[in-house]
């Protein structure tokens, strides 16, 4: 991939895949995403949890400050919208 791609995988309570959906687009070294992208379809879908997957054209797995930000922004957001079961998380977030 030459851009980067940020997609969201919507877990069911066991964990089977209701959709996966490319929340955002973005250039060479960006992709922008706001929470509610990302929340709104496990909302409308009744996800349990979500997988976020976001690549690094450059080939670099080491996450950026922009990251770590958004990781935890989304992480905050979840247990709010009750996207959570128990102690286990109920967000998953790696860089490809």
């Amino acid at each position: 991939m030459s851009t980067e791609h940020f997609i969201a995988i919507y877990l069911s309570a066991r964990h089977g895949v209701i959709k996966t959906e490319l929340v955002s687009l973005g250039t060479l070294t960006a992709s922008i995403v706001h929470p509610h992208e990302v929340f709104r379809p496990a909302i409308m879908s009744r996800a349990s949890s979500i997988i976020a997957l976001h690549n690094h054209p450059s080939g670099d797995v080491s996450p950026s400050e922009s990251d770590i930000e958004l990781t935890k922004r989304l992480k905050n957001a979840g247990p709010v919208l009750s996207l959570s079961k128990g102690n286990s998380p109920a967000l998953k977030f790696w860089i490809m």
